[in-house]
């Protein structure tokens, strides 16, 4: 029995300091030299093949990713998902579109994502066409962070048809809950479509009201042309309790911009 415990303990060690190294060479670019000592290895984990995949992700090698995950014995969502983050947390679309097409099977986080880094990016149009593909394929459905992603690429484009059948569906869909997030995308959205009234309902539904949801109700009247509401808007926010940050005084200023006489100015200080 000790013998045995002896010989587990150094494998475990063998196996931790091969992963160390696997994961030194990768870093430093060296990913022929770390996929010899990968080869080598008796026992592989998630972490070890993990780390292989992201150093042939770096130099663009693309099939050996591929063969590599055939070859995984738990090639989950999960692994795959990662894989896809790190690419879009550097903003590195084609290769985190690259690895999301390559996904046998997708999850929602699979789905967002993507959604919102094309949403970030603001290419909107591609954001739709992702958006309109997880529909189609049906064994995903969309939940309030892809939905968000939506919103803001139909706000971008002033899609305010295709953005009122979006919030119908929330409204419809019990699963979905409307939270902080998901309210200020849909005030957004409206706001920029200039369709205030409907930014105004959504807003004074939302029990709970962040200092960004009071800045986006703000902005929207005062980048059409209502100033006055703008700064009713800034008051009724003041007399609620919630304190204005930076970001808000930039907004009542800009709105307050086009009287050019002060006046407005001296009402906000």
């Amino acid at each position: 029995m000790r013998g045995r415990c002896l010989v587990r303990g150094v494998s475990w060690i063998w196996c931790c300091g091969i992963r160390c190294m696997i994961d030194g060479y990768v870093k430093n670019g060296e990913v022929g030299v770390a996929r010899e000592c990968f080869d080598v290895m008796l026992e592989r984990d998630v972490w070890s093949w993990n780390s292989m995949i992201a150093g042939y992700v770096g130099v663009g090698d693309m099939e050996a990713v591929q063969e590599l995950f055939e070859g995984m014995v738990v090639s989950d969502v999960v692994s795959w998902n990662s894989m896809v983050d790190r690419y879009a947390r550097i903003v590195n679309i084609s290769v985190a579109r690259e690895i999301f097409d390559q996904m046998r099977s997708r999850n929602v986080v699979s789905w967002k994502t993507m959604l919102a880094l094309y949403a970030r990016n603001k290419d909107n149009a591609e954001c739709l066409r992702l958006f309109a593909r997880m529909m189609q394929e049906g064994e995903v459905k969309p939940n309030e962070a892809t939905l968000v992603s939506v919103l803001t690429a139909y706000a971008n484009m002033g899609k305010i048809d295709r953005g009122k059948w979006k919030h119908s569906y929330v409204e419809e869909n019990e699963k979905i809950k409307v939270d902080v997030i998901l309210s200020i995308s849909l005030v957004t959205m409206y706001a920029k479509c200039g369709a205030m009234d409907l930014a105004r309902e959504v807003f004074v539904e939302m029990r709970e009201r962040s200092v960004v949801l009071w800045n986006s109700m703000i902005m929207g009247y005062g980048a059409h042309g209502y100033g006055v509401k703008a700064l009713e808007m800034f008051l009724e926010m003041e007399k609620s309790g919630e304190t204005p940050n930076s970001a808000t005084f930039v907004c009542v200023f800009i709105c307050l911009y086009p009287c050019r006489n002060g006046v407005g100015g001296l009402v906000v200080l």
